[in-house]
């Protein structure tokens, strides 16, 4: 927030990044010599320094599909996009490229000529990623020791460039695995590095790091930056104010800690039972009318109970709270956050979250979605199918899904049919997945229960597609939305069938003041309000989520719900009490 002393720091602090790794030949003030100058020792220096060391081609630590206990390193093309400008933004782009460059110092023909160069690798780096995903169909996903990567690309000494990568906090040795996720991009970027002079390869790197580091550098920088996005992305480009640049890098590099304190300031013990008990409750539900359905043969039908039955809630919990901590003390005992340097603050904290990051390698997997701010705040419960887990954050403790001081029938109307929505994925996706002691992801379900299943999926979509007045809706929404519809309209009927159980051991309780409704009425309304939004339904939702427009998700499954039209005495055949229902539930 110190904007005077970022603007008194000027420059100073990324040209001594700069001479670190190597120079930026297009600003040197002096001459600048290749001959000792080393791509691969640059790019070691941005990880020791903190900087995005993804250059020509980017590095993952991530679960092993093979071995989901386990972390592998995988080497991945670098995506850079566009490959292709027009002669309009190819200018736009290059005179943004010459005046940063002039505000470091350098001659504007120097300039001219060097960001050219740049800008022409970054195109053919572009286009050999573009190419090499285009034929890359098969999703490639191959296994290869470093020493084999060794034999096959011989251009780089693989074994130094991870070990640089990776840090001294972790072996590395010959015989571990590394994956390959597009091997054609790195026979193309072999040819392409071995005919780019080194003063074209520092010059990139350079310009990589200016590009990461520009939030940390003076207004006047800053300025020219979002002034070129705004024109080159036709307005939509508006520069943030720099409280809302250190928040978020805040929330980038300190995510676990904040989860933290948002756990402690947040989590309500007494809450946090009600919550489990209504989980219970609504999976206990589940269970029972599971047993009534005729469309499941009995086959099935036990192998969907024992998945449900040995399935783990996991709730946020003091317990977790203190993991969290203990975690947090470990990797920032040492952290001292400078108040005089934004930069310095930041890339401190990116090295710890690198070395974090890599220490991976030498642990057995940990899923703890706990230590992730974004999940923690959030109201989205993930199912786990591998594990048979359903994790839930704290955002959906409070709000509009779950208040300990209203009627349970609004409790059990939101969240109730939240909880009846992912507990139908257990199942649902479990059609998909070997059977429960397996744990891993194929058929187990019957032909004839996999047939009726289908035929329930098309009842849903042409009936969705009628509600919504688009018959093509029906096909998209039998390929798409299919499974999410038919959990919609299982989290809602089994949350009613869960609140009318309670009512009957607890008696009923009272309706809101000033409405003149049921208490029965009233748990529809609340079903719907968790769908309301201020932003509008998009094709990507379908295609990300598999969700079909909101209205769909609210009227589609209640004109299913022979209770919901008997509450609110809809005449047979009208539009909410169609004379033809997806018998489902």
């Amino acid at each position: 927030m110190d904007e005077s002393a970022i603007e008194t720091q000027g420059t100073k602090e990324i040209f001594q990044i700069f001479k670190y790794i190597g120079g930026w030949p297009a600003v040197e003030r002096g001459p600048w010599t290749e001959e000792n100058y080393n791509w691969v020792e640059a790019i070691h220096r941005l990880r020791k320094l903190g900087i995005d060391y993804d250059v020509f081609f980017r590095v993952s630590v991530a679960k092993d599909r093979h071995n989901d206990m386990k972390y592998i390193f995988g080497i991945h093309d670098m995506s850079y996009s566009p490959s292709d400008l027009s002669q309009a933004d190819r200018k736009l782009y290059l005179n943004y490229m010459v005046d940063i460059a002039t505000m470091f110092g350098a001659n504007r023909y120097t300039a001219t000529q060097h960001s050219e160069e740049v800008l022409n690798l970054f195109l053919v780096l572009a286009s050999i990623s573009k190419s090499s995903v285009t034929n890359n169909r098969t999703n490639m996903y191959e296994k290869y020791s470093i020493s084999e990567l060794q034999y096959h690309y011989e251009y780089l000494n693989w074994a130094q460039y991870i070990k640089g990568i990776v840090g001294d906090l972790v072996p590395i040795r010959f015989e571990d695995e590394v994956v390959l996720t597009d091997p054609d991009y790195l026979i193309q970027l072999e040819k392409l590095l071995s005919r780019t002079p080194k003063r074209t390869l520092a010059n990139f790197i350079a310009w990589h790091t200016v590009q990461y580091l520009i939030n940390f550098l003076p207004t006047r920088i800053l300025d020219k930056a979002y002034d070129f996005l705004a024109r080159f992305n036709a307005g939509h480009a508006i520069k943030p104010f720099r409280w809302k640049m250190c928040v978020k890098t805040v929330e980038d590099r300190l995510d676990s800690v904040i989860a933290a304190v948002f756990i402690r300031r947040f989590l309500d013990a007494k809450i946090r039972d009600d919550v489990v008990h209504l989980i219970k409750n609504v999976k206990d539900t589940f269970k029972a009318n599971l047993l009534g359905l005729e469309w499941f043969d009995r086959q099935t039908k036990e192998l969907i109970l024992s998945k449900l039955l040995t399935s783990i809630e996991k709730v946020v919990s003091v317990g977790d709270l203190m993991d969290l901590e203990i975690d947090n003390e470990r990797t920032f005992y040492n952290v001292n956050i400078s108040n005089h340097s934004f930069m310095a603050s930041a890339l401190y904290l990116d090295h710890i979250k690198h070395d974090k990051l890599f220490m991976k390698l030498i642990h057995p997997v940990d899923d703890h979605m706990f230590a992730n701010t974004g999940f923690i705040t959030g109201t989205k419960i993930k199912y786990l199918p591998k594990k048979n887990v359903l994790i839930f954050p704290i955002g959906i403790f409070e709000g509009i899904f779950y208040r300990h001081d209203r009627p349970s029938y609004m409790n059990y109307a939101i969240l109730g049919s939240l909880v009846g929505h992912e507990v139908s994925h257990i199942f649902m996706r479990a059609k998909h997945g070997l059977p429960p002691s397996e744990w891993e992801l194929r058929s187990f379900w019957t032909p004839s229960s996999l047939v009726n299943y289908q035929e329930k999926l098309h009842c849903l979509a042409e009936q969705y597609a009628k509600l919504h007045g688009d018959r093509k809706l029906s096909s998209q929404n039998a390929l798409k939305t299919g499974d999410e519809d038919m959990a919609d309209l299982a989290g809602m009927e089994i949350s009613y069938d869960t609140y009318l159980n309670l009512i009957k051991e607890n008696g009923a309780e009272p309706t809101l003041p000033g409405l003149n409704y049921s208490t029965a009425q009233l748990f529809w309304i609340s079903s719907a309000m968790h769908h309301c939004s201020r932003y509008p339904y998009s094709e990507r939702d379908m295609e990300n989520f598999g969700w079909s427009p909101v209205e769909l998700r609210v009227n589609g499954p209640l004109q299913n719900i022979k209770e919901f039209a008997e509450d609110f005495g809809c005449a047979a055949g009208s539009k909410m009490n169609p004379s033809t229902k997806c018998d489902i539930w």
